[in-house]
């Protein structure tokens, strides 16, 4: 969008319908990806969602979430209910993101999405985001593709930019040597 309206201020926000709206909301001054910072009468951990243990900054995990207007529940599903909020009241969003040090919201993936290679947990939205800075990619996407020894390959499909020259424009080294894939 910023390369359509480069005149246009984009800002993010982070919410769910069963949190009746806004959960953090990004200001001009925040950072470049974040979705800004929680808003009043929100609370927003990032949980490891195997034990419930709460991580710090920049670790990432599932974001568990309460806030006064919190849904009751799905209608006529117990079951799913039961699995999203528990007894605390806390709403297991399924998202994955982190917190930085500023105290700055940031989405990687949602828990389903992740592509499960060789006991690592693979997001497909961060392999996206370091293949979108490539110079030559307009857009990607990364899935995972069932494998009889490993679970799961990731895939990437890529259309390039206009006038680009059609070539393999990255190999997986080079794209897990990027910081943020370590």
């Amino acid at each position: 969008m910023k390369c359509i309206l480069p005149h246009v201020k984009m800002l993010q926000g982070y919410g769910m319908t069963e949190l009746g709206g806004l959960a953090a909301l990004q200001l001009p001054h925040h950072k470049a990806g974040s979705c800004g910072t929680v808003v009043e009468n929100v609370q927003i951990k990032v949980v490891d969602p195997e034990n419930g243990n709460v991580f710090g900054p920049n670790n990432p995990g599932e974001l568990w979430i309460t806030t006064a207007i919190i849904m009751n529940g799905y209608y006529r599903n117990l079951e799913t209910t039961i699995s999203t909020i528990d007894e605390e009241g806390w709403l297991h969003s399924g998202d994955v993101g982190y917190f930085d040090e500023d105290g700055e919201l940031f989405i990687i993936d949602r828990i389903k999405e992740l592509i499960k290679y060789r006991g690592y947990q693979i997001s497909p939205g961060e392999v996206e985001g370091v293949l979108m800075s490539h110079p030559a990619v307009m857009e990607a996407a990364v899935v995972g593709v069932p494998h009889a020894l490993d679970d799961e390959h990731p895939v990437a499909y890529v259309t390039k930019m206009p006038g680009a020259k059609v070539q393999t424009c990255c190999n997986y080294n080079e794209i897990t040597e990027r910081d943020s894939m370590k």
